[in-house]
């Protein structure tokens, strides 16, 4: 039996639907509000469906959350990853390009970086730990090849102490009263990983 059709639409077609606006809403408002005060209930009002419509779209607004979040990596990792491979084929020329790139991206629009770096940190910490690695994966996408590491050396856990060093210059940066110039936030990160890297 066809699946019926309202408002040209069949149901998943409704579903999937309904849950790209709560994606949309989730992007709005826990990028300005803050995961914190944003309820269920004002994602739906900015969404335009029921509170009801919420739970079969998503469990929590921390899987909400999780999915906007994975959603502005991956956009953010496709954009590094196109600069660096546009880039001289040497550790610095990829670095230097993909960190660029990378950051400029998230940092372009503010909501962006306040999900990826700010209201991230207030989720669960099942969730925290998720994206820890989820990071440190997508650092390796877009350099693993190029990097060139003793043997004694894991490139997962260099993936995530480089990450972590990132994260903490860029999480200082969403949260400053008065943030540093873009500018030299970028050139702070690359010192950082070509030292580590190039040392």
């Amino acid at each position: 039996m066809s699946d019926r059709i309202y408002q040209g639409m069949t149901s998943e077609e409704r579903l999937a639907d309904r849950r790209e606006r709560l994606i949309d809403a989730g992007f709005a408002l826990y990028g300005t509000l803050g995961f914190t005060s944003t309820t269920i209930e004002k994602l739906c009002m900015i969404a335009r469906i029921s509170n009801r419509a919420f739970y079969e779209c998503f469990a929590t607004r921390e899987e909400l959350l999780e999915v906007i979040y994975h959603r502005c990596v991956e956009q953010s990792v496709q954009v590094a990853s196109q600069a660096a491979a546009q880039a001289p084929r040497t550790l610095e020329g990829v670095l230097e390009a993909g960190i660029e790139a990378y950051i400029r991206f998230i940092t372009d629009d503010p909501r962006r970086a306040q999900i990826m770096y700010a209201e991230r940190a207030r989720a669960s910490a099942a969730y925290l730990a998720g994206t820890v690695q989820m990071n440190a994966a997508a650092f390796l996408q877009v350099t693993g090849a190029d990097l060139d590491l003793p043997d004694t050396v894991d490139p997962g856990m260099a993936a995530r102490g480089l990450n972590g060093a990132m994260e903490s210059i860029l999480l200082e940066w969403v949260t400053a009263e008065d943030p540093f110039p873009i500018e030299q936030v970028i050139a702070s990160v690359k010192h950082v990983f070509l030292r580590a890297l190039t040392a």
